[in-house]
């Protein structure tokens, strides 16, 4: 086969691994991707080469890595594990473009693919490089995982590239009504009195005769004691 040729031709001394015939993967693949709402930048990471799994070029996407090689976009036919681990030893080598993103413990190649894909087939352990880290939102993964272990049926407006981000308005239903949130810290201060409100006798006569404010958009600094009704009739006929 000619992949197999290829990795011969490249490195005579490489021997196939299952990762070789991983299709890479893009950002998006990422599980809960969209709650990875904040990131840094670090300087001269050790990025290690066994977890990068993937890319943000759209020609690579979906390619086994074991078909890249001598099949990328300028690829030479004169490149070999022998210049390639020579230039790694040069300041051109990170100078001109290579970074990756983080996103957990997975890595992707933001720019530099060629190096990438030749440094897999070279046996390096690892690439030092400027890397993106991207920061999961864990508190804003559990609210939402809590409204919809409540059957609220949350959905947050998406942001740029799809993420989830703090000024995200959210969407929650309760007693058959919409009700709208501006931002993460008005859902959350929703979540608060939601927790603290509970069914009694007492809170349950008061919730049926109590007349309900008419208002369905919230934002943190308003006040949502009059939600206390709306809340206890909920949890009174969505007993578990």
């Amino acid at each position: 086969m000619e992949c197999l040729e290829n990795v011969k031709k490249f490195n005579p001394n490489f021997e196939i691994k299952d990762w070789c015939y991983e299709r890479l993967r893009s950002v998006e693949d990422i599980e809960n991707y969209k709650f990875y709402n904040s990131e840094r930048e670090i300087k001269d990471y050790l990025v290690p080469i066994e977890k990068i799994v993937g890319t943000t070029h759209v020609s690579y996407i979906g390619r086994r890595w074991i078909d890249l090689l001598y099949n990328m976009k300028r690829f030479s036919d004169y490149y070999n594990v022998n210049n390639f681990l020579s230039f790694t030893e040069t300041e051109n080598f990170t100078r001109s473009g290579i970074y990756y993103i983080r996103y957990g413990d997975l890595y992707f190649t933001g720019g530099g693919n060629h190096r990438t894909c030749q440094a897999k087939f070279s046996n390096l352990t690892y690439i030092k490089a400027d890397l993106i880290e991207y920061i999961f939102d864990v508190k804003m993964f559990d609210i939402f995982n809590f409204l919809i272990e409540e059957n609220l049926m949350p959905i947050i407006k998406e942001g740029g590239h799809g993420r989830y981000y703090r000024f995200s308005s959210w969407k929650i239903y309760m007693n058959s009504k919409e009700y709208y949130f501006q931002s993460f810290e008005a859902i959350e201060k929703f979540v608060k009195y939601y927790q603290d409100y509970s069914p009694s006798f007492f809170n349950n006569i008061v919730a049926k005769l109590s007349k309900q404010e008419i208002l369905f958009s919230y934002n943190e600094q308003k006040d949502y004691t009059h939600l206390k009704s709306a809340i206890i009739l909920y949890k009174l006929n969505n007993r578990k």
